[in-house]
């Protein structure tokens, strides 16, 4: 289940956003914010697994909101719902997970919603691997991701 923190300064892009999640079982939204300072100030409360957010909002934009967050929390999930095309580079160079234009899309929202369930697999199919090493045989255990080899 994805844990999702929503902020547009727009309540009905809020309910927009809502709205086209509901009908995803794996996604519950837990909170839902038209004011940054108040997400920003709430987030660690929420501990969300995504947070999708406006870039153009007053007080504090989208960017900073991220900066924020990252900074809570260097392994949340961003994702950008904006109208705005020109601040995709900013997005991707802090690592966002995606970035949607509106007016959104279903599709487009489901594509988001794969692409998060996929690294959030990834994230929780961590195992023990024993590695054998040493003249005196100790045995050294360590938590690996699947893609990451000995």
């Amino acid at each position: 289940m994805l844990k999702v923190m929503l902020l547009d300064d727009e309540k009905s892009a809020l309910d927009e956003m809502e709205y086209l999640l509901k009908g995803r079982e794996e996604v519950e939204v837990v909170a839902s914010y038209t004011e940054p300072l108040k997400a920003i100030g709430e987030f660690r409360y929420i501990n969300p697994d995504v947070v999708f957010l406006d870039i153009e909002m007053p007080v504090v934009n989208g960017l900073n909101a991220a900066r924020e967050f990252l900074g809570f929390n260097s392994n949340i999930n961003i994702v950008f719902a904006t109208a705005y095309d020109e601040y995709a580079v900013n997005a991707f160079e802090m690592n966002a997970i995606d970035y949607l234009l509106k007016p959104l899309t279903k599709d487009r929202l489901d594509k988001a919603i794969e692409k998060l369930l996929k690294i959030n697999s990834l994230k929780n199919s961590s195992y023990k691997k024993t590695v054998m090493a040493g003249p005196d045989r100790k045995v050294y255990k360590a938590r690996l991701r699947k893609d990451c080899r000995i």
